[in-house]
This record gives structure tokens, C-alpha cells and sequence, in this order.
């Protein structure tokens, strides 16, 4: 008998509001797997309800969102079943988290030096000079030097404040490291060495990466599998081999061929008009109002997400009445 995966997600459905009550649902049965040591990324576009998703995993999510639905098991356990005082034990030893933005989410009272020490100290790690040891240590091990553990936040770079993020995230060696956009706010050469770093330390201890970006070419660069979200829905799940041979959803196309190609003549095409708004959806496919092989069943019928080679099992879904007859895109 196989192991389960580190982390099932099924059928999760997140909502603003109550949806009886006027409120909106963002994310809607969304299911996937993270097995041990694998870099997962959901990718899409603003609105696609890859942040609300991931709060609602981790149960960081602000009112007034609210869990109406499905499951969360990470190493069996239900995430969504745990307690506060388990919630509190989970975060950090099991799963941590690098934001978006490391100076919003670093306290710019504390130096880096405090930060490590008090997540170390909660976690019940050694004495006051086993803290500083194991700070030490971690800021090396993501190049920075241990004299900036005197230092506050605010007189760190941007690249440096998401290497203490990132360091931070490793302290307690957990399973899983999930990543926010980490890099949304630095330019391409410090978003480059950071995210080269994450792959090597990833390699080297063994932990997976649940990666959240609106960046699919990094994706495609980093991650094992990728889920694409539109709407609040899955559109498709594949290997990353399958998505750079063009993927099978109209959806993801249009994102592939949106990209720019280095050493091609080929000149990026975008997607024509906007993701729907939550709060008032189109019947059907929800991507059927900008999609090119749009069907009178795509405007009737919600597409449920399913196998596309059911000899993969999993490996591959795509939530789509007409992937079977769809060509790979070509986006070379």
C-alpha cells in the first residue's frame, strides 16, 4: 500500500460572507494532492482565489471568509478539525509560510535576532544560547551574515528581509514550506538568487513547496505539478512536462501563449477580457465568455474536473468538456 500524500486538499470551498446571505464563493471545490518532497504551484490571475485557498488551508483566514466546505489532511490529520492550541503546535514545526511581503510581516520592533528567538523559543528550543546558535546557522544557510542578527527589518533590503523570511520558514525543519509570492515585490535578479536558493535548500533537506504565484513561467521553471485556478475554480492540473507541451485547457493556453518565448519570433497574444466577477458569474464554464472554442454546452453546463488519462490517475485533470478533442496549444 502506497503512503498517503503530505497534504489533501478535497473539495475545499471558501466563501466572503455567507453565500445564503449575500456573501460570494471564491473558491470552489478546489482538490489536489502534495506528496512528500514535491513543489506543487497554483497559479493565476488576480482573483482567481489562489490566496484565499491557501489562508484557508493554513486557517489564517480573515473575517469575513469563511470555510463552507471540504477537507484538509496533512499527514492524515484534518487540519480544519484542529484546535487553536494543535493550530498553534502545527504552524511553523509542520508547515511555515514566506508572505508576499517580509516587511509587512516582520514586527520592525524586534531585530532578526528576536524574530528567530521567539518562534523558538514558542516551539520549546533549547536555552537562550542554543537559539542563537540555531540563528546563526540559519541566516548562513541562506547568505546572509549573522551580524544582521542585530539588525531591525526596516534597514535590511527587500531581497534580504525575504532571505530572514525564508530562514524564518525553515527554523523548525518543517515538512512543508508554502510560498506566497514571495518574490512579487523585488526585481528579476534578487527574485531569481532567492527563488535558486529555495530549489537548493529544497533539495537539500527534502521539504515540498506549495508555491502560490500569478508567474506561471516560474512555475514551469520550478514546480513538479501545477494547478491552474480561474474564477475559483480548478482548470487544470498537470506535470509541468504536459503544461510546456501547451496543456489541455483553454484556459491555461491562453496563459501559455501570453508568455514571452526567449528565442522565438513569436509574439505574445493576450487572453481577450477579464475574469468574471465573483458575485455575478456567467452560467456554465465560467471561462466560456473569453474562450475561442466556446460551446452551447460551455454555456449551459459547469465542466466538473476530472482525469484526463484515466491510466494517470490524478496526475493529470483538467476541468474542461472539450479537452478531449483539443490539440496541445503550441507556444514555441
Amino acid at each position: 500500500m502506497s503512503a498517503p500524500p503530505l497534504l489533501r486538499v478535497r473539495d475545499l470551498c471558501v466563501a466572503y460572507g455567507h453565500p445564503a446571505r449575500g456573501g460570494v464563493e471564491a473558491v470552489h471545490g478546489l482538490s489536489f494532492d502534495l506528496e512528500p518532497g514535491e513543489i506543487v504551484g497554483l497559479v493565476g490571475e488576480s482573483g482567481s482565489g489562489k490566496s484565499t485557498a491557501l489562508m484557508a488551508m493554513l486557517r489564517v483566514l480573515p473575517p469575513p471568509g469563511l470555510i463552507t466546505g471540504g477537507r484538509v489532511l496533512h499527514r492524515g490529520r484534518d487540519v480544519l478539525a484542529m484546535s487553536e492550541e494543535e493550530l498553534r503546535a502545527w504552524r511553523w514545526s509542520e508547515v511555515s509560510l514566506v508572505p508576499q511581503s517580509a516587511l509587512n510581516a516582520l514586527n520592525p520592533m524586534l531585530t532578526v535576532g528576536q524574530h528567530f528567538g521567539d518562534t523558538l523559543r514558542a516551539h520549546g528550543v533549547g536555552d537562550r544560547a542554543e537559539r542563537g546558535r540555531r540563528a546563526t546557522e540559519l541566516l548562513r544557510l541562506v547568505d546572509i551574515d549573522p551580524t544582521h542578527l542585530d539588525s531591525h527589518p526596516h534597514t535590511l533590503s527587500g531581497g534580504m528581509r525575504q532571505r530572514v523570511a525564508l530562514a524564518l520558514a525553515l527554523a523548525l525543519d518543517p515538512g512543508l514550506v508554502v510560498l506566497d509570492e514571495p518574490t512579487t515585490a523585488l526585481d528579476v535578479v534578487v527574485e531569481r538568487e532567492i527563488l535558486q536558493r529555495v530549489v537548493h535548500l529544497q533539495r537539500e533537506r527534502g521539504f515540498a513547496v506549495l508555491f502560490i504565484t500569478h508567474d506561471l513561467s516560474l512555475l514551469l521553471e520550478l514546480a513538479d505539478r501545477v494547478g491552474v485556478l480561474y474564477s475559483g475554480r480548478l482548470a487544470e492540473l498537470a506535470p509541468v512536462e504536459v503544461l510546456r507541451q501547451g496543456g489541455r485547457h483553454p484556459y491555461t493556453q491562453g496563459l501559455l501563449a501570453a508568455m514571452p518565448q526567449a528565442f522565438s519570433d513569436r509574439q505574445p497574444v493576450s487572453i481577450p477580457g477579464a475574469p468574471p466577477r465573483l458575485g455575478d458569474p456567467p452560467p456554465g464554464c465560467r471561462f466560456h465568455p473569453r474562450c475561442p472554442h466556446a460551446e452551447a454546452r460551455c454555456k449551459q453546463e459547469e465542466p466538473r474536473t476530472r482525469p484526463l488519462d484515466r491510466g494517470q490517475g490524478t496526475a493529470h485533470l483538467v476541468a474542461c468538456h472539450l479537452a478531449e478533442s483539443l490539440p496541445p496549444a503550441v507556444i514555441a
